[in-house]
């Protein structure tokens, strides 16, 4: 048998400002997913309207910030639950809190750097440009030595691509590296790429030492691959 349309309603509830989804899964009726859009949607208004504002104008987009900007009550956040728009601002909010986490990776990244730099140098990260500070100077990251620029180099690989994948495998990531750096270096890559699973091939007794508990034996077996 041909299997029947469920009408849709949206019945107001009189204390929570939500209507029932009767498509929700938990069978809330679509109070819980209304609540839990609405509170974001709260805490990020501002900033949504901003990153709107930020791009080039046309009327879908000054017709969203309207909405937004609209918004004062329960009933109203309720309105937007229950249209299209409600898609959108689910993925904005998602691409807003990535890139919250990537600027917090990015900070993490320039204070570990700046902590083992000599010389009072200082990597500074803008947004229109990237360059080492020395005594009130701007100059290039070129200027920076061959070990510095190989530490942030392999530190930027693995925040902008490492934490995209679900395993890391490094070989050597010692090299070149000083003793201080090898010390710091595992806890630094998980909080880089804290939900990767990061596999190091080392032969540096400094890196076991460091963290007895990230060590694992490979055993060889013959006949076996």
């Amino acid at each position: 048998p041909k299997p029947q349309k469920i009408a849709r309603e949206r019945v107001r509830i009189p204390n929570g400002g939500i209507s029932p989804d009767p498509f929700c899964s938990c069978g809330c009726g679509g109070l819980v997913l209304g609540l839990v859009f609405q509170q974001p949607v709260k805490s990020n208004r501002l900033r949504l309207i901003e990153a709107l504002r930020d791009n080039s104008k046309n009327e879908f987009k000054n017709l969203i910030i309207s909405k937004l900007e609209s918004l004062d009550d329960d009933s109203s956040y309720d309105l937007i639950y229950g249209n299209k728009l409600k898609t959108l601002l689910w993925n904005m909010m998602r691409e807003l809190r990535l890139e919250q986490l990537l600027l917090r990776s990015v900070n993490l990244l320039t204070e570990k750097f700046n902590n083992y730099l000599i010389d009072n140098k200082r990597l500074q990260i803008l947004n229109d440009k990237v360059f080492v500070g020395v005594d009130g100077r701007e100059l290039p990251v070129s200027d920076l030595s061959s070990g510095e620029r190989h530490i942030l180099t392999f530190l930027t690989l693995v925040l902008f691509q490492g934490r995209q994948r679900n395993f890391l495998i490094i070989d050597e990531p010692e090299i070149s590296l000083n003793i201080k750096w090898q010390r710091e270096l595992m806890g630094l890559l998980h909080d880089l790429a804290p939900n990767t699973q990061i596999i190091v091939a080392s032969h540096s007794p400094v890196l076991a030492k460091r963290n007895p508990s990230f060590l694992a034996e490979l055993t060889v077996v013959k006949g076996e691959l």
